[in-house]
Formats: structure tokens, sequence, C-alpha cells
């Protein structure tokens, strides 16, 4: 995606190269304790193409793809048997907190389009708040775990106090990495036992057949 956006950037720039426009925001007259008049003149300079639209949605376009691929990954998650890579929740909560700060920031932009101070701080906010929040979802949850258990890096992340319950199908649960060892040891230990009462059905059918076969055989 990083050379996709690089790609679209320089075809931007060759193409259709940006100009400076000056646009003036407000006028304003004054008069200091000697008499001498100021004019003063609020300007932003701002960078426009003839096709800075068409360019701008291109990219919100690949944007919005990407974000509806996250929503499909977590959509496809969710019952994966593995809790440790069972990161749907993640995923969904940075989609939409993403998809909310862009919406503010899109907002806040258009109403305050001539306030350039705001729009700055606006954006800049945006930025910082997804990428920090998108971050602490994706790693700070395994730095806990890791923090927690320096020696088992297979455990799976749950929360302190927790089961770690992972959904495997309609109507059942799977007891992860713990609970599921102790489940398949008692599942097996029951197989054992079954195993052995039709070992001993066998043994007794057979010493049962034996000596039928020989009476037949001797008449």
């Amino acid at each position: 995606m990083v050379i996709l956006d690089f790609v679209i950037s320089a075809c931007w720039i060759i193409f259709d190269p940006m100009t400076s426009i000056i646009s003036v925001l407000e006028k304003k007259e004054s008069t200091d304790e000697n008499g001498h008049d100021f004019l003063y003149i609020y300007q932003t300079r701002n960078c426009y193409s003839a096709y800075t639209l068409y360019w701008t949605i291109s990219l919100f376009v690949i944007k919005g793809i990407l974000l509806f691929l996250g929503v499909f990954l977590a959509w496809a998650i969710r019952s994966i048997q593995v809790a440790a890579l069972n990161e749907s929740r993640q995923i969904a909560m940075s989609v939409y907190a993403v998809a909310l700060v862009c919406v503010i920031v899109f907002v806040g932009q258009y109403f305050l389009g001539s306030k350039v101070t705001m729009v700055y701080v606006i954006t800049g906010l945006g930025i910082f708040f997804s990428n920090t929040l998108v971050l602490c979802l994706a790693f700070l949850p395994k730095m806990i775990l890791l923090y927690q258990n320096p020696h088992d890096v297979n455990t799976s992340i749950v929360k302190p106090g927790q089961r770690n319950i992972v959904k495997s199908r309609p109507g059942g649960y799977h007891l992860d990495q713990k609970d599921t060892t102790d489940s398949l040891r008692e599942t097996l230990k029951m197989k054992i036992q079954k195993l052995a009462l039709l070992r001993m059905s066998y043994e007794q059918l057979c010493s049962e057949l034996l000596p039928n076969k020989v009476d037949n055989k001797s008449e």
C-alpha cells in the first residue's frame, strides 16, 4: 500500500503539478498612538492543481478499501480457535476509531476552512489519536501478556482473572490452552477405559465361542 500511495503521489506531481495560491482571509485597519494607519491582511497559501478533487477522491477510495478489508478480516477470524490469533475485536475497534476520526477531521476541515490554526490542530490531533489508538490496540495486550508471562510466549491473550473461551461453532465452545489440555486428558482417560471394557468383552466373547466350535468339530 505504501508503494501504491507513492505511485499515485508521483503521478499527481508529474502529470498535474500543484501551484501555490494565496487567499485573502481578512483585512483590518488600525491606527497607532502617533496617528499612523496600518492595514493588516491575513492570508493563507494553499497548493492546488487542476484535478485536485479527483486525485483526492482516488486516495480516499484506496483508504476506504483498506477499512473495508479490515472489517472483512475481523469478520473472518471471529471464530478462529487459536485465541492468540483471534484479534477480531482489536481490528474492529481500530477500524471504528479510524473511521470516526476521519469523519471528525473531515467535518472540522469543511466548517473551519478559514481558520488555519484550528484546522491544523484538529488534523494533527486526529492523526496522533488514531495512530496511537491503533498501535495500542495491536501491541499493548501482547506487551502486557509478555510482561506477565515472560517465560511462556505461547500463552493466549486473556484478561486477568478470566478464562479464555473461543467459540468454535454454533452451540459449542472451545476452551483454550490449559482448559483444553485438561479436557483432552479427561477424554483420553475415558477412551482408555472404554477400550479396556471393549477388550474384556471381546475376550469373554471369544472364550464363549471357542468351546462351541470345539464341540461341533468333535461331533
